[in-house]
């Protein structure tokens, strides 16, 4: 049985999935007013792509969707203003995709969230393609997991590996189905602005070299940023964003980056209220954290939403599973400081029997600069080069401390940050 069934709870109120772009992210999402206006702001001043910038599991893609839904909204009570429709999923660019192949996957997903929102859309009497059922049929109708077109078209990828095959009722070759959602595009979003649907391309860290991640988006600017009816935007973390927008190739497409930090420490009660709100069945509920040790874990995790989510699900699952269930408020402040410092410990432990003293000299000194840092850096460690630096930033990833991309096109990238493991240890200590 699930532990917050047992509890009185829908579901597990401290998921670390991203806020969907949809009524439960906008209610759960707390203390990012400012982020999400700023970000709307850019949304209605496009051609140019916004950007957002910052750290792994900092809120960046929930931030993005809430504000794409909120625009979505807000035509629903201004009915002049520009439509935006939250794309139903988002997209990582991978080093070895062809502008084509990328450009189908992303047709295919825009195709399908015109039929999830067809609802939404004929209530605002907006006119939907007289080809939507067909293509409907073609894409979600039961099918082979391979694609050959009528003309002996290659395969059409629809990402996670699966590939899909013409409906055998009616089918469309590989060109026909591109040309059918540009005009649905075209038909919906006459004008530049009048609005189109929104397409978040994350992750881009992923491509790791700052270089590689410029090449893919040069390449991709001619045939698919210029689509009209299809609106961007770009996210990405450890400085990759910031050497993307400032290549020659790319200057004027896309604005500089949101950088995005952590929520301000006097919205976070708000954060964990909302999530308890909203998962809980009834105010007959069970719950072993507090919002006082919510807090001090995101302390604790220098701010990091995802982190402190997931490490306030690690203890509650520990109180489950040692058969614990503190009622008072001190009891369960007690219990959760038991945790934190018995995982610390174990951590700081484990560590300091497979690390040098000049590496961790290395790690305590970054701990000062907030954790995050550059190989370019390395004199404010006291290195004499970067190759130096290296070895000890290795035996720190070994360990799990630190997490890094080492760009060596780039030794600007703010590309090596502690780790959550990192974060204990440094409480431990």
């Amino acid at each position: 049985m699930n532990n917050y069934q047992d509890w009185n709870f829908k579901d597990n109120p401290f998921k670390t999935t991203s806020l969907p772009a949809e009524d439960e992210g906008n209610n759960l999402i707390a203390g990012r007013e400012q982020e999400i206006r700023k970000l709307i702001r850019r949304i209605y001043n496009q051609p140019q792509i916004p950007t957002i910038e910052g750290l792994n599991g900092i809120g960046k893609t929930s931030i993005i969707n809430v504000s794409i839904f909120r625009a979505f909204q807000h035509h629903l009570k201004e009915k002049n203003s520009p439509i935006f429709i939250p794309c139903i999923r988002s997209f990582q660019l991978k080093e070895d995709i062809s502008a084509d192949d990328f450009l189908d996957e992303v047709l295919i997903e825009i195709a399908q969230t015109f039929i999830k929102y067809q609802r939404d859309l004929n209530i605002l009497n907006v006119r939907l393609p007289d080809n939507l059922e067909e293509i409907d049929k073609w894409l979600n109708s039961p099918f082979t997991k391979s694609y050959q077109g009528s003309l002996g078209t290659p395969l059409l990828s629809l990402g996670g590996g699966q590939t899909i095959e013409a409906n055998t009722s009616r089918g469309f070759e590989k060109s026909g189905f591109r040309r059918a959602v540009r005009n649905w595009l075209i038909n919906m979003f006459p004008k530049e602005n009048s609005g189109g649907v929104v397409c978040v391309i994350d992750n881009l860290e992923l491509l790791e070299k700052s270089q590689n991640a410029r090449k893919i988006i040069e390449d991709l600017r001619d045939n698919l940023f210029n689509i009209q009816g299809i609106r961007w935007i770009m996210c990405g973390s450890l400085g990759i964003v910031s050497s993307i927008v400032s290549s020659p190739r790319l200057e004027g497409l896309m604005h500089d980056p949101l950088q995005i930090g952590g929520i301000q420490k006097i919205h976070l009660g708000e954060v964990f209220e909302r999530r308890v709100k909203t998962y809980r069945r009834n105010q007959e509920y069970y719950l072993p954290i507090t919002k006082q040790s919510f807090g001090l874990l995101y302390d604790v995790l220098k701010s990091n939403i995802r982190n402190t989510l997931k490490y306030a699900n690690d203890f509650c699952v520990w109180i489950d599973d040692m058969g614990l269930k503190p009622s008072t408020i001190d009891a369960k402040e007690m219990a959760f400081m038991d945790w934190l410092t018995k995982k610390s410990n174990k951590y700081l432990v484990d560590v300091k029997t497979q690390i040098k003293p000049r590496t961790l000299k290395l790690f305590k000194d970054a701990i000062e600069i907030d954790g995050i840092f550059a190989m370019g850096d390395f004199q404010l460690f006291e290195y004499q080069s970067a190759q130096k630096m290296r070895s000890c930033i290795r035996s720190l990833e070994s360990v799990g401390l630190v997490v890094s991309v080492i760009d060596e096109n780039d030794h600007r990238r703010k590309s090596i940050q502690i780790t959550p493991k990192g974060w204990f240890v440094s409480h431990a200590l």
